[in-house]
């Protein structure tokens, strides 16, 4: 993620966030004399064992960091300042994986779990605002998939693709506009 905040380039790796800043009056070149005309660090932030970091978005002034814990109902979103030390209070939400947010309104809508719910953020609370039209048995282990990249925002609608497991049909690319509270 390019931050609007601070023009520093984000991105996770495990449960570590790292960054990569332009120096002031320098041009950035990779190739360059390592250090010259960038800054690297390659832990912003560590998150709390365990965790692993799958989806990065802004809102307001915090970095906000979606995640999953491999194999536990966990989707906690983490907000971040970009200077501090460490995170502010998490987010939480019980369900297996933040996969994908966008800001949309200045709250983030947010792909999470695998039975199709839409969530919504607006930066201390989270909720939930729609469901795919796709019935998911659970007992033959059909789960919906998300992926980081799978959602956008357009002319006030947000679009978002979901993938499965070939036992489902109706997977495809949707779009939502939210109408009221």
């Amino acid at each position: 993620l390019v931050s609007k905040l601070d023009s520093k380039l984000y991105g996770g790796a495990g449960k570590v966030i790292f960054s990569l800043e332009e120096k002031s009056g320098q041009t950035f070149d990779p190739r360059g004399v390592s250090g010259t005309n960038y800054t690297w660090s390659a832990t912003a932030l560590t998150l709390p064992a365990n965790y692993r970091i799958k989806c990065l978005e802004e809102l307001g002034n915090n970095l906000m960091i979606g995640t999953f814990i491999p194999d536990l109902p966990v989707a906690d979103i983490f907000p971040w300042d970009g200077s501090a030390t460490t995170f502010g209070q998490p987010i939480t939400l019980k369900d297996f994986g933040c996969h994908a947010m966008v800001n949309a309104g200045n709250s983030l809508v947010v792909l999470a779990g695998e039975r199709g719910e839409i969530f919504k953020c607006d930066g201390a609370n989270i909720y939930p605002i729609a469901k795919l039209p796709i019935e998911v048995p659970v007992a033959n282990g059909a789960l919906i998939t998300w992926y980081p990249g799978s959602i956008c925002g357009f002319k006030g609608k947000v679009f978002f693709g979901s993938s499965g497991s070939n036992l489902l049909g109706g997977q495809g690319v949707y779009s939502i506009q939210q109408t009221g509270q």
